[in-house]
């Protein structure tokens, strides 16, 4: 039997529209898929949210990549990639992939300090396909790439909510004093 799995990576800054691209991939398909998005998200309950629309699909809030290699699915949609263990990534998603599934993902390529996460890495890496998203810069309506924190605590990593804010941003107001 052929393989003919495939994985495709969404990324960019906030606000760059990554899981919308997620969530009309999925629907391109039409294939039987799972969705799944890291516990430490839960902004949304249990779904895939797109803030550019109304589309959500359910997902499952898992702590660990090794909870979906046993699915059922043809299509396995990962949501906020950047937040699972980039220890076990690697493995899982190799896994899936040898399992003949199709893997979509997305998740942001960079933390809020410029640097790119640790687990994003390992995605570019193993991708067939990337789709690099890009928003409009909050600050002087340029091209944004990167996510600026304007809220929150001295931590690079927080997930936005309530007391924690972000926003796009080009390279050039990313670095301006």
């Amino acid at each position: 039997m052929e393989n003919d799995s495939k994985i495709i990576l969404f990324t960019g800054c906030m606000f760059s529209g990554k899981s919308l691209n997620l969530i009309n991939k999925t629907f391109q398909l039409n294939e039987n898929y799972e969705c799944f998005k890291p516990n430490i998200d839960n902004r949304d309950g249990d779904f895939i949210v797109s803030r550019d629309s109304d589309t959500k699909l359910p997902a499952k809030r898992i702590k660990n990549l090794s909870e979906i290699l046993n699915s059922k699915a043809k299509v396995i949609v990962l949501d906020e990639i950047q937040f699972f263990d980039k220890n076990n990534f690697e493995k899982a998603i190799l896994e899936l992939k040898k399992s003949n599934k199709t893997i979509l993902m997305s998740g942001l390529d960079r933390i809020a300090n410029g640097e790119f996460w640790d687990t994003y890495k390992v995605a570019e890496k193993l991708a067939d396909e990337i789709v690099r998203l890009t928003a409009i810069c909050d600050e002087c309506g340029g091209v944004a790439t990167y996510t600026k924190k304007i809220s929150g605590t001295n931590s690079d990593i927080e997930i936005e909510g309530e007391d924690v804010k972000y926003i796009p941003v080009c390279e050039k107001c990313f670095y301006k004093k």
